[in-house]
């Protein structure tokens, strides 16, 4: 509702529709003397409608008789009326009052208690606990602090990782984030190299080292290996097989290749215009060309089509159009440019060797390599030179089968 209507609506006013053989006077009379007629519309030589404020209402009363014409109010519009209105239904309006101040009270208040996210924990208890701390359906919203029950949650119980506690309207909810802990494999954990590189530097956290720095390793090889303490280490002389999973970082330089071979002269095929078509009719078994039956250009291009019609009859005999377009064209070398090829062949070496790096490698070097064969092919090598993490975990379960068989 824009602000003049609503200005309107405020102040209340009334449709009108008007009678008499002097409107056009009407009209002038009353806006001469300062009442206020709009959204006025001629129905005919005799009658029109228009807008006017309830204040004016007297005041259009004594104008209707100086220019001898009547008016009948077709409808009461804004804010006086409503009040009007519901003043005479006392009851229905304290009623409505009641219900607002009931509703906006019983708001205040949490109704329902929820729990989200509870798989391994209780629901039931997690409600308990936050009873216990002043959450529980029929207390103030005021009262409650949510900080306080998560609190509470992440103390009783040690498998829940994250708590907290929304409360939207009536409904309060307790969000937990249980702990995710890896499920135990059994097996010797050993550490070996992700990549073919060269150790630069090794910290051994847990196991048994088996190469130093200097070394030259290959993809698979186990670098820092887990250890198995065999049975006899209790008092009487047995007991099971402790696993002593190796753990350490591995620093190492890693080269990586990328190479592709790029030719510096492209054909360039082009049309000269002169098409030539055959056409094979098949009907069941029978065949018939028309048109060339072999390439009429010693140069083309070849574009084969076929259409086909369902069978057709008792003997389910098939119809169908084979065509054959020949094209002729004519082909010559084109040499590019030297650069361009290079630098794209360089941006696209670039691209795969970065898309095969791990997160924490760090470029050292970048070499590259060019070489020119016989027929404009030239052949581009990149080679990337990195520093990284090679360790990589890698279970032996057959190791600890063979430990406790012994």
């Amino acid at each position: 509702m824009a602000l003049p209507d609503l200005w309107c609506y405020l102040k209340g006013y009334v449709i009108i529709a008007v009678k008499g053989r002097t409107l056009e006077k009407f009209v002038n009379t009353a806006l001469a003397r300062g009442i206020d007629l709009w959204d006025i519309t001629r129905v005919d030589d005799r009658s029109l409608v228009a807008r006017a404020y309830l204040h004016d209402l007297p005041s259009l009363g004594r104008v209707l008789k100086e220019t001898d014409c009547q008016a009948r109010v077709e409808e009461k519009v804004g804010l006086p009326f409503v009040v009007r209105r519901l003043a005479k239904r006392k009851g229905l309006v304290a009623g409505a009052i009641l219900f607002s101040v009931a509703l906006y009270a019983l708001s205040s208040f949490v109704w329902f208690v929820d729990v989200s996210g509870a798989e391994k924990t209780r629901p039931k208890a997690v409600l308990e606990l936050a009873a216990r701390h002043g959450l529980r359906p029929g207390v103030l919203k005021s009262s409650v602090d949510p900080a306080a029950v998560a609190r509470g949650i992440l103390a009783e119980f040690p498998e829940v990782a994250w708590a907290a506690v929304h409360v939207r309207g009536t409904m309060a909810t307790i969000e937990i984030v249980e702990k995710t802990l890896p499920d135990a494999k059994p097996g010797v954990v050993d550490v070996v190299a992700a990549e073919d590189a060269l150790v630069t530097n090794i910290i051994v956290l847990s196991g048994e080292p088996l190469v130093g720095e200097g070394d030259t390793v290959t993809k698979g090889q186990v670098l820092i290996a887990g250890v198995i303490v065999g049975p006899g280490a209790g008092e009487d002389g047995t007991g099971t097989p402790e696993v002593v999973n190796a753990r350490g970082i591995v620093l190492g330089r890693v080269w990586r290749t990328y190479s592709e071979k790029c030719s510096l002269v492209r054909e360039v095929v082009t049309e000269t215009g002169r098409v030539a078509r055959a056409r094979r009719f098949r009907i069941g078994g029978l065949a018939f060309v028309v048109g060339p039956k072999a390439p009429p250009f010693s140069d083309y291009e070849r574009e084969d089509r076929s259409y086909s019609v369902p069978p057709y009859g008792a003997a389910g005999h098939s119809v169908g159009l084979d065509v054959t377009t020949y094209r002729e064209v004519t082909r010559r070398a084109e040499l590019l440019d030297r650069d361009e090829v290079l630098a794209a062949a360089r941006a696209r070496a670039r691209a795969a060797l970065e898309a095969r790096l791990p997160r924490d490698a760090k470029i050292l070097d970048v070499t590259e390599d060019v070489k020119y064969s016989q027929g404009g092919v030239v052949t581009f090598t990149m080679t990337m030179e990195t520093a990284e993490d090679i360790a990589r975990e890698r279970r032996q379960e057959q190791e600890l089968e063979r430990a406790d068989r012994s």
